[in-house]
């Protein structure tokens, strides 16, 4: 999923992770979800540039802010 700056974001189904790429760099930027074992599914990226997620395991809506918007 494309954001508003044009970062890619992509999601760990087993890993737990939320992964950015940023094509203008080059880089990669892992960001840890709050549960080991969670594994994401579905996720969104609102206008501020949050990305809202569901955790696939037990069904929680969460969301991650990456701090620089």
């Amino acid at each position: 999923m494309e954001d508003k700056k044009g970062n890619i974001w992509l999601s760990d189904f087993n890993g737990a992770h939320m992964t950015r790429f940023d094509p203008r760099t080059k880089q990669f930027t892992e960001y840890p979800l709050p549960a080991v074992d969670g594994m994401v599914r579905f996720f969104g990226v609102d206008p501020r540039g949050r990305v809202w997620y569901v955790d696939f395991d037990t069904g929680r809506i969460g969301v991650l802010d990456p701090g620089d918007v």
